[in-house]
């Protein structure tokens, strides 16, 4: 029991210095960078050929990033993101039937202030994979999440990146 008390009382003034620390969200502000000087314009899609799906992505690559750079209208910078979505096939059966596929997403974004220069251009890839299955079913839900965790990974590259970019932006025109 005194045990107890005595972890209580240690306890107790770590939780209040935590509390009181000026804890404020990453993706609200990273250091001196303000994450509403950007706004969300696009997340469009640039296959030719368009496989089902792939809007889904983009759709919800564009609430993500919409929610974590919380610039309106009135923003100075905005971001368009180029997404294109391909598979390719990595593993076969026996039978010659795939087995695995490797999903690829690649995206360009550009950053523009608001007379529609170009102030950079960030291109990153990511990549997931998933087994296709005797059931379709199955081999949707694998390949749905496969887009959902290779979106979630584009998604946190891009936003580390724009805060980079934010970061030396606001070094320039300080």
């Amino acid at each position: 029991m005194k045990q107890n008390w005595l972890f209580v009382i240690l306890l107790l003034p770590a939780v209040l210095l935590a509390g009181c620390a000026g804890y404020r969200s990453v993706n609200q502000t990273t250091g001196d960078v303000d994450i509403s000087m950007l706004r969300v314009d696009k997340v469009e899609v640039v296959n030719v050929q368009r496989q089902a799906g792939e809007r889904r992505v983009a759709q919800n690559m564009q609430q993500e990033l919409s929610r974590r750079f919380t610039g309106g209208i009135n923003a100075p910078l905005g971001v368009v993101v180029h997404l294109t979505e391909y598979e390719r096939a990595i593993s076969a059966r026996r039978d010659a039937t795939i087995r695995r596929f490797m999903l690829t997403l690649d995206a360009n974004v550009d950053v523009s202030d608001v007379n529609g220069n170009v102030l950079a251009v960030i291109n990153t890839r990511t990549e997931s994979t998933y087994d296709v299955e005797d059931s379709p079913f199955a081999s949707t839900a694998n390949k749905k999440q496969a887009e959902r965790t290779a979106s979630e990974v584009m998604i946190r590259d891009i936003h580390r990146q724009l805060n980079l970019f934010l970061h030396d932006y606001m070094k320039k025109n300080k």
